[in-house]
């Protein structure tokens, strides 16, 4: 990377220095030339100031130097813009030389010689001036204006110079001519005229169209940034130009189909939204929605007035179905709460809580489906309930049969349970119970298989007698005998 960069910063280095070299020589080559102007032009002024000559055609040659050293300043650079003063130039120039090159096919051999070089000179200006300014309908134009100019020259060089009929003849033949050229850029050398005509007709009707639609409050903001943008380019690039104009006229066209659509919702919306109200006075949220879209219709935005329609509609048809049925699930519930104590009935009024804030909260699905929970979950506590009463009575019926047992700890237990029963805890009531059960079932297993074992005492006795720690078996033997 250093090395490809060393290499193209020494290229450019000497590119530098080679466009410097010919600049310095271009300056060189201008000052020559104007010294030459001087030279040539001093022996010419003295004789028209002696009344020998005219002053123009005393002048021709120098004014023909002093110009080439004036261009001589844009050869060495070739960009743009030298080429656009080059083209002015040649085109300026060519026919007000070819005019003074007749000046003097009448006088001698050398003179005449002279002359004809220098209309080869001017045919040879009128070449490069074609070749260097073509191109698009604007450089052209550009080129009848500066052959206009020179026809403006030329013609002042007639009146000035007063030749005989012949000459003047001659002259103006080369005048007319060089008009008819200029004319012809300027107005027949548009290959798209036409197109330029029908772009311009286009424009103008879109642009009337467009005050039109937005003095009957039609929302075409977005044809006519595409208008302008077509106004502003479009004479450079016809092609682009009539796309943007193609666009314009289909947004204006959506536009006004999509306004046409947005009020048939609208008024459909508006049905809705009254039906709504007449269900339910107190819902504002689908009124609200309607409303908003109805500004932002007003402020020229169909397609988001449209969303809050829809919205609208939304808000409406879900009051128009669910907002009585949310009532009537939420009479339900309180009902058959007021019925009901305890803890689950407290979470449930909690629901009850949830299902009539979203119905103040104008959202009746939500509320509906809150307080329909409810019965259902009411039906699995009555269930609940006698699951656990049937559980306090078997703790009871197992305590019963508990001969030889310590009931203490499980008396208190399904104190517990029949308290937690009373309290509507009936979940912490059954889990006590089953406790219960389930305790004095591994109790009795457990004696069982004690009294098992103590059936075969003599097996067990000859098991450890033989051990060194026999006593400490023996008598944990006689304490399990005297339990």
């Amino acid at each position: 990377m250093p090395a490809t960069t060393s290499v193209e910063s020494r290229l450019e280095e000497e590119q530098g220095l080679r466009q410097k070299r010919l600049d310095q020589l271009a300056t060189l080559g201008a000052l020559m030339l104007l010294s030459a102007t001087f030279w040539l032009a001093w022996p010419d002024l003295k004789s028209s100031f002696s009344g020998e000559r005219s002053v123009l055609q005393s002048l021709g040659a120098p004014l023909i130097v002093l110009a080439w050293a004036l261009v001589m300043q844009d050869l060495p650079r070739m960009t743009a813009r030298a080429r656009s003063r080059i083209g002015a130039a040649t085109t300026v120039a060519w026919l007000p030389l070819m005019l003074m090159g007749t000046w003097s096919l009448e006088e001698g051999t050398m003179e005449m010689v002279g002359g004809i070089i220098l209309i080869v000179v001017a045919a040879t200006l009128f070449k490069v001036s074609r070749s260097v300014l073509q191109g698009p309908a604007v450089i052209i134009r550009y080129r009848g204006v500066m052959g206009g100019l020179g026809c403006v020259l030329t013609l002042s060089l007639v009146v000035a110079s007063i030749p005989q009929a012949p000459t003047l003849y001659l002259h103006l033949t080369i005048l007319v001519g060089g008009v008819i050229m200029a004319f012809l850029d300027w107005s027949g050398g548009d290959e798209e005229r036409e197109l330029r005509k029908e772009f311009r007709l286009r424009l103008d009707k879109l642009e009337f169209r467009i005050l039109e639609l937005r003095s009957l409050g039609a929302a075409v903001d977005q044809a006519a940034s595409l208008v302008m943008t077509a106004g502003e380019e479009g004479y450079l690039d016809l092609a682009n130009g009539m796309r943007l104009l193609d666009e314009a006229e289909d947004d204006i066209e959506r536009t006004l189909r999509f306004t046409e659509d947005v009020e048939e919702v609208r008024a459909e919306v508006a049905r809705r939204v009254k039906q709504a109200e007449e269900i339910a006075p107190l819902a504002k949220r689908p009124a609200r929605a309607m409303t908003q879209g109805d500004r932002e219709l007003e402020l020229g935005s169909p397609r988001e007035a449209e969303q809050l329609f829809r919205q609208a509609k939304i808000r409406a048809e879900e009051v128009i179905e669910w907002w009585q049925q949310a009532e009537s699930a939420i009479s339900t519930a309180k009902r058959l709460l007021s019925e009901v104590t305890g803890q689950e009935a407290d979470s449930m009024r909690s629901i009850l809580k949830e299902a009539e804030s979203s119905l103040s909260a104008e959202h009746p699905k939500k509320a509906f489906e809150f307080a329909t929970a409810i019965p259902d979950q009411l039906a699995n506590v009555g269930t609940a309930v006698e699951n656990a009463g049937h559980a306090v009575e078997l703790a009871q019926a197992a305590l019963g049969e508990t001969d030889g047992m310590d009931t203490s700890q499980w008396e208190q237990r399904l104190k517990q349970a029949s308290q937690a029963l009373e309290d509507g805890d009936h979940s912490l009531a059954r889990g006590l119970c089953d406790g219960i059960v389930r305790e004095i079932d591994r109790e009795r297993a457990a004696m069982d298989d004690v009294r098992r074992g103590l059936r075969q005492r003599k097996k067990l006795v000859a098991r450890f007698s033989k051990r060194t720690d026999a006593d400490d078996w023996q008598e944990r033997l006689d304490g399990i005998k005297a339990a």
